[in-house]
């Protein structure tokens, strides 16, 4: 179906609520490829931050500040954790994942990780993407199109997501993974080409600690930015 048809679903993306102060522009027909970059705003800095930060608060209360986020815990061995450029985590082995943390985080220049790993495994893990998403307001495509993108579903076997701390307080999230489809904030969803669709993402983060938990603000990095390539385009009915 072509990518024109698609948009004009009982117009639902330039009707939609949420979207109706910015109008979508309808790319042509002829379109089913889009690309779409995304540099890392003081405005979503900002708001990506306030939701961190908050959530920081909420789980300290609830796991308390030398307790690491059952979330983080379970991403241990999925995902890939740096400390200082080693790697810590085994994929699909929890165990050994957890034992070489431990062994990195007991060196006198890491135990301020140890100290506070109640608020920095509050968001290092995969509630990072929802986090993120929520903190973009829209998105502009290559065509000049306007997509309002509510989440990304990433193929699970094709994402590579890496978590690197640093004992200086640097902190830096880089994915790169193939994408099943987008859920836009209208509830549409979008299916694409999941063998040559792409996703990238990099956020930097320095952490700030005071007496009862840590707090992240900016390190200012201008790399940081999220790209998207979609191609074969179709709204799911």
């Amino acid at each position: 179906m072509f990518l024109k048809q698609l948009f004009t679903k009982q117009n639902a993306l330039t009707k939609a609520h949420s979207c109706s102060s910015h109008p979508h522009h309808k790319p042509e027909a002829k379109k089913t490829e889009l690309y779409i970059n995304r540099n890392i705003s003081p405005e979503i800095t900002r708001r990506l931050y306030d939701t961190i930060n908050n959530n920081i608060d909420r789980d300290i209360r609830k796991f308390g500040k030398s307790a690491m986020n059952p979330s983080m815990l379970a991403d241990l061995s999925r995902m890939n954790y740096f400390i200082d450029n080693k790697k810590i985590s085994v994929p699909g082995n929890e165990i050994q994942s957890k034992i070489n943390f431990s062994t990195q985080i007991i060196e006198p220049k890491n135990q301020w990780i140890q100290e506070y790993i109640g608020s920095l495994s509050s968001f290092l893990h995969q509630g990072i993407f929802p986090d993120f998403f929520g903190a973009v307001d829209n998105w502009k495509a290559s065509d000049g199109s306007k997509w309002e993108i509510a989440m990304v579903s990433l193929d699970r076997n094709r994402t590579d997501t890496s978590f690197y701390i640093s004992s200086t307080g640097m902190i830096k999230l880089i994915t790169q993974a193939y994408i099943s489809n987008l859920i836009l904030k209208n509830n549409d969803i979008i299916m694409v080409d999941k063998n040559r669709s792409q996703f990238n993402l990099q956020l930097s983060f320095r952490a700030v600690t005071l007496p009862h938990k840590c707090l992240v603000t900016t390190q200012g990095n201008g790399a940081d930015g999220c790209r998207m390539a979609l191609h074969g385009m179709e709204l799911l009915k």
